[in-house]
């Protein structure tokens, strides 16, 4: 066992940093008292005061035993008996050793005040009520020297108390121990002061450590607010394409199919007016085929050309178009209160294949976000192909009517064919017949005429 640990008797890691600092200086006195105090006036009284060398012996003892207590946990009865045993038995040794009736000497009153301030050592202020108890009961005992000394009075030889030395002795004793104390207050001082560093660098280590979590934990909850928000957008996205797919499966026709595709854009963009214009099958012109709370100020014909305008212009460079300034009299949103000019406008091409199908366009007040351009790009292309694959199913279907119209006239013709050929052949028979008949006429005319010559 370490002479570190022997200080420890007592310490356990729950106890508060005050109540662990006494217990440690308790430890250091009861070492002093016993090794420093109690052992030189042992040898002192085996040599001069052979009669009161129990006191010292005792004061060994009980020190050591203090510190024993406190190995055991019993700190309070361990401190008390360091504050009180000390003072006890150097005012019992004064008395012991003055005749009654003379004051105490002046080694040992100055060996008890020192004693005095024992209690103000082991115990802490927060612990007052042992503290001051204990203080008290020091007091008392000095000031009770003269009943003391009556009470204790026993014959014994002084002749060497005369010379002076017990004085020395215990002036450099109560010096000693004076120093000792203030050495092991200032060492306690200097090791709470470390410890008190030690701490407040825990403290700001803690707190910078805290800082830094907070701060990572803030930029945490930003990475999962932006995660959160891509995914609300990513499904808001979905969701869109979802229901536009919808849409383009159960159309009746492409005019009213582009009518449902713009009103459900306008309103899931929640912007204020749109439309959409269709390349015709020769890629000359772009018509308007579906608008949506809309009411065009500068472009009001139904067709535009490529290159013309805007709409022209996105569907030349086959690039998505997005102004935050609005050209004059370019277009104005329309409500009850009247017209204002949007403050977002945007234009994107539907190209499937590279090829341009059509273009959309959206106007609104609000600014369209990276997410919302995005998906009606995406939109685009989804519609393009659908609309790609109704113009051929639709010029299919014209296609199969004109045949059906062909087949028709053609079976029409047949017909009138048919009946032309039955009349022909009416005729041609009816022909035949009269040539007969002529033919027998004529032959009947040539035998008359045999007859009469």
């Amino acid at each position: 066992m370490k002479f570190k640990d022997v200080l420890k008797w007592g310490i356990k890691p729950d106890q508060p940093r005050f109540l662990k600092r006494k217990i440690y200086q308790s430890n250091i006195t009861a070492l002093i008292l016993a090794f420093f105090v109690s052992l030189p006036f042992i040898l002192i009284s085996q040599n001069t005061l052979k009669p009161t060398i129990g006191i010292p012996i005792a004061g060994f003892i009980l020190s050591l035993l203090a510190m024993v207590l406190n190995r055991f946990g019993l700190i309070y009865v361990s401190r008390i008996i360091v504050s009180l045993v000390p003072v006890s038995l150097a005012t019992s040794e004064a008395a012991f050793i003055v005749e009654a009736g003379n004051p105490p000497m002046v080694g040992m009153s100055m060996l008890s005040l020192a004693f005095l301030f024992i209690p103000f050592i082991v115990f802490d202020i927060r612990e007052k009520g042992y503290l001051f108890t204990c203080a008290g009961i020091a007091i008392l005992m000095i000031l009770g020297f003269d009943f003391i000394n009556e009470w204790l009075e026993i014959d014994l030889d002084r002749s060497e108390l005369k010379k002076g030395n017990l004085t020395r002795v215990a002036i450099f004793i109560s010096v000693v121990f004076a120093v000792g104390i203030i050495m092991v207050l200032l060492l306690e001082n200097k090791r709470s002061e470390e410890i008190s560093s030690h701490y407040i660098q825990e403290s700001k280590d803690i707190a910078r450590k805290m800082e830094e979590s907070e701060k990572q934990a803030k930029e945490n909850l930003k990475e999962v607010e932006l995660v959160r928000q891509n995914e609300k957008k990513q499904q808001w996205a979905v969701q869109g394409l979802a229901e536009v797919t919808e849409l383009l499966r159960g159309y009746d026709s492409l005019k009213s199919l582009c009518d449902n595709i713009m009103a459900f854009l306008v309103e899931y963009m929640e912007a204020n007016q749109g439309s959409m214009y269709l390349i015709d099958n020769e890629g000359f012109v772009l018509n308007l085929y579906a608008t949506y709370a809309y009411n065009r100020k500068k472009f009001e014909e139904k067709q535009i050309h490529p290159g013309q305008g805007l709409i022209g212009q996105a569907y030349i460079e086959k690039e998505v178009i997005h102004l935050k300034e609005i050209p004059q009299n370019y277009v104005k949103i329309t409500s009850g209160l009247g017209e204002a000019t949007p403050n977002s406008l945007l234009i994107v091409p539907m190209i499937f294949n590279e090829q341009v199908e059509g273009i959309l366009e959206i106007a609104s007040f609000k600014e369209f976000d990276e997410h919302q351009i995005s998906f009606v790009k995406k939109l685009g292309e989804s519609i393009a192909s659908s609309l790609k694959d109704i113009k051929i199913n639709e010029s299919n279907k014209e296609l199969l009517e004109q045949a059906r119209q062909q087949e028709e006239e053609m079976r029409a013709q047949e017909e009138e064919m048919r009946q032309n050929m039955e009349e022909l052949a009416a005729t041609q028979e009816e022909m035949l017949r009269k040539e007969k008949r002529y033919l027998e006429e004529i032959d009947n005319l040539k035998r008359q005429i045999q007859v009469e010559n």
